[in-house]
């Protein structure tokens, strides 16, 4: 049963008489900017390396006054807290998830294949989770653009460069910055290792070797005119020696033809019929026992969500990141995730474009209010009209396209105890809701969109990093931009 229990009252009531004494020489807004103060006393910072560990909250109101602050028990170790501020008019909305407990953070993926458009709250109640943000910006296919993984399994590799927020599998670690995931096929019994350059992100190149995965769905599926081998998996994916993801697997069919070789629900590893790398597919043997591995680049990590730009780093805000005269940088909806030094996770939303509710922040607004919040580590997610903040099912922000905004990915807080979903059912977890529109619209609108998948393609354009893929987004945005500048 949900307690809802607002967190300023105690606090009233606890300064009455002096309010008494100080309101006639300090008036009401002493007072109430001594209670916001008194309330955020307490949160978390994270530890060097992006490694969450501990460490007190300072909630100090960046570039604004406070104008309330109320919160809410959500689950053990789980908090929701509103804040309001006046000036500038803004409404934010905190989820703060202990992770030392029964909280435990998950990604997800939408419709859980790619590639898919899923609303927040949908994933939110598919997976059971009492808190949820809207995740990684997404392509126009629905799919994350940064690497994915969750639960050990490795979903793809990234699209565009990009950040990463990730946990280990104990879920007592977590990570935010920059780092290649690879992934490699190797022999135990020899030590012979090929590199993959690939995994569910495109064809194998003239050089390389691609992996296709389950997790790809319709959108990623093995190549035509290639040669491929398909590896049964015979175990589960497990932290190796090195602290990287391994599951044990067995070469099923090899063969070099014209037509794509199906999955059967086994991961299928393909090269160019012409290419350099055709011999290391076409040696492999039925019945053959390999490994596929994959790596963060951090020790032990399961679950990995993409996010751009980092926010704040070992304590610093990176502010040359964070400002220029791009559309990405102005006031817009928020949302973030950040970690503190205790084993906190922060899931923090800005309401926007709404001026007499909340006008957004900048990046730099934003990085301030995580750092006023006690985060020592922080990673901006998709979003404008992505942002969106579910608490038990419910959306208690106000998304800027007046609806929900299907996305490609969220962070959810489920209650869980060493990696067991507490609230599974033997029928498993309940289809995704349909999105209730044309699948086209939110994909248009996130083209469009300054802080979500358009602003970002069309950023990263102007520094020369961005991909093939992502052309044709950058040029609706531009054009559209160019439009608005126009009137």
């Amino acid at each position: 049963m949900r307690t809802a229990k607002r967190i300023g009252l105690p606090l009233a009531e606890a300064n009455q008489s002096l309010r008494g004494r100080v309101g006639r020489y300090a008036g009401r807004g002493i007072v109430l900017s001594l209670a916001f103060a008194l309330v955020l006393a307490s949160t978390w910072r994270p530890a060097t390396g992006g490694v969450a560990q501990s460490g007190p909250e300072n909630a100090a109101s960046p570039g604004g006054v406070a104008q309330q602050v109320s919160g809410s028990r959500v689950a053990p170790g789980v908090v929701h807290r509103v804040i309001r501020k006046r000036k500038p008019r803004q409404v934010i909305h905190v989820v703060t998830a202990d992770t030392r407990g029964r909280a435990t953070i998950r990604p997800a993926l939408a419709t859980g294949v790619l590639p898919g458009l899923e609303t927040t709250s949908s994933m939110a109640r598919r997976r059971g989770a009492v808190a949820a943000i809207n995740g990684d910006f997404f392509h126009p296919s629905g799919r994350p653009v940064a690497a994915f993984a969750r639960r050990g399994r490795l979903a793809q590799t990234a699209l565009m460069p990009g950040a990463n927020f990730a946990l280990s599998r104990t879920d007592q670690v977590m990570f935010i910055g920059h780092r290649r995931i690879t992934a490699s096929v190797s022999e135990p019994a020899t030590g012979q290792t090929l590199n993959v350059g690939r995994v569910n992100s495109g064809k194998p190149s003239a050089t390389g070797l691609a992996l296709f995965t389950p997790d790809g769905g319709g959108l990623e599926l093995p190549p035509k005119g290639a040669c491929s081998a398909r590896l049964r998996e015979v175990g589960a994916y497990r932290p190796d020696f090195d602290g990287a993801m391994t599951v044990p697997v067995r070469v099923g069919k090899v063969a070099c033809r014209k037509r794509r070789m199906t999955r059967a629900g086994s991961a299928v590893l393909s090269a160019r019929w012409i290419g350099t790398r055709r011999d290391d597919v076409t040696q492999l043997t039925r019945g053959q026992e390999l490994a596929i591995t994959w790596r963060a680049g951090w020790p032990r990590v399961g679950d990995v969500i993409g996010g751009n730009p980092v926010l704040i780093r070992n304590g610093r805000i990176e502010w040359d990141s964070l400002s220029g005269s791009h559309y990405i940088f102005a006031r817009h909806p928020r949302s973030g995730v950040g970690l503190t030094d205790d084993g906190k996770v922060l899931l923090v939303t800005v309401d926007g474009r709404k001026p007499r509710h909340s006008v957004g922040m900048t990046l730099t607004g934003f990085a301030k209010l995580f750092k006023s919040l006690g985060a020592t580590w922080a990673l901006n997610l998709d979003g404008g009209g992505s942002t969106t903040m579910v608490v038990r099912g419910r959306v208690v922000n106000r998304p800027s396209d007046r609806r929900e905004r299907p996305v490609g990915s969220a962070l959810l807080v489920t209650m869980e105890s060493g990696g067991t979903q507490k609230s599974a059912t033997v029928e498993g977890p309940p289809p995704p809701e349909p999105i209730g529109r044309e699948p086209d619209a939110p994909i248009e609108a996130a083209a469009l969109d300054a802080a979500s998948i358009g602003g970002m393609a069309s950023w990263l354009e102007t520094r020369g990093h961005l991909v093939p893929a992502l052309q044709g987004v950058a040029e609706r945005f531009n054009a559209q931009a160019g439009r608005d500048t126009r009137r």
